[in-house]
């Protein structure tokens, strides 16, 4: 039983740092494309 939680903790820990390192690439991806367009203009 503690093994399985301890599994579905890591497994929380995994998918929430993968969705932070989505939102932070998104961020930069969407910045990066800002300075991008204003540098065009």
């Amino acid at each position: 039983m503690e093994g399985k939680t301890r599994m579905a903790v890591g497994g929380y820990h995994l998918t929430s740092s993968v969705i932070c390192l989505i939102a932070v690439a998104v961020n930069y991806w969407f910045f990066y494309c800002n300075v991008l367009y204003h540098s065009i203009l």
